[in-house]
């Protein structure tokens, strides 16, 4: 492995870039490790290695940070993909719950690509992961921010958890662009629970709401006329403005005490008081 430095993105960059080959040849797996600073791929044959290393020296790319695998089929390793609008299971070491995955992120201070969910699914919990069987990161890893009802769960190894901006089980790429409040409540939103699924037409009723949650005040919400289930916290809302699209307007924090409405963290609140970027 080369001992030069190479940055996070460079090695995103490589990852994606050949993802165009894997089936020229025959490569199974790919994954970076933050820690090693390195991409560790998997292929069937040997033979293509040479292969592989030309075709990224031809592009730029320095192959002394990948590390390369032969694996005729069996064993395979696999990458857990972090879809918006996944299960994701905070728990203790005795008792679990569910929410759902909101969007993922990026942490330029950390370093770190992550998950985005509510603080409130988050903070009372020792561990986050998919199931109840792994371990994305303990909630002491985590980003948690009470005031806007958001957590920051960072991937400590990309060749285990990668980013996704692909909502799960639809054909939609979240995207985020800056929108005012007179905008937001004129746009039919919709929602992604792990309890609700999709929920669409819903309306938002207040684009500045102001709410508490666990305690804490939450300025700067969004109140819609859809009230989420338990489990939907930290879902995707927005809206779909093309069919591969969907503008995030924030994620689910809860409902009202009367169960008649849906309370919503803005992104932008979110991106501000977490300090992440969304990868969309």
């Amino acid at each position: 492995i080369s001992q030069s430095n190479i940055t996070l993105n460079e090695l995103l960059s490589m990852k994606n870039y050949l993802s165009d080959y894997y089936d020229k040849y025959d490569i199974t797996f790919a994954g970076i490790s933050q820690e090693e600073g390195s991409l560790s791929i998997t292929l069937k044959k040997s033979e293509y290695i040479e292969s592989i290393k030309n075709i990224l020296a031809e592009s730029g790319y320095d192959y002394g940070h990948v590390n390369f695998n032969v694996n005729s089929g069996e064993n395979e390793p696999c990458v857990s993909y972090t879809y918006p609008g996944n299960t994701i299971t905070p728990r203790t070491d005795t008792t679990y719950t569910r929410a759902t995955i909101g969007f993922c992120a990026y942490n330029s201070s950390t370093g770190k690509y992550g998950l985005v969910t509510a603080n409130h699914a988050v903070q009372p919990v020792n561990y986050v992961g998919l199931t109840v069987n792994d371990t994305i990161a303990t909630t002491s890893q985590c980003t948690c921010n009470p005031y806007i009802d958001a957590a920051f769960v960072p991937f400590n190894d990309l060749s285990t958890y990668f980013p996704t901006g692909s909502i799960q089980g639809s054909s939609l790429t979240i995207k985020y662009y800056y929108l005012n409040n007179d905008t937001l409540e004129g746009i039919p939103t919709t929602l992604f629970g792990v309890v609700s699924g999709k929920v669409t037409n819903i309306s938002v009723v207040n684009a500045f709401a102001d709410f508490t949650m666990n305690g804490y005040i939450v300025r700067d919400g969004i109140k819609t006329n859809y009230a989420p289930q338990p489990g939907d916290s930290g879902g995707p809302v927005g809206y779909e403005n093309s069919s591969s699209v969907f503008t995030l307007m924030g994620i689910t924090s809860g409902r009202t005490t009367d169960h008649q409405y849906g309370l919503v963290s803005k992104v932008h609140n979110i991106c501000n008081g977490l300090g992440v970027s969304l990868v969309g």
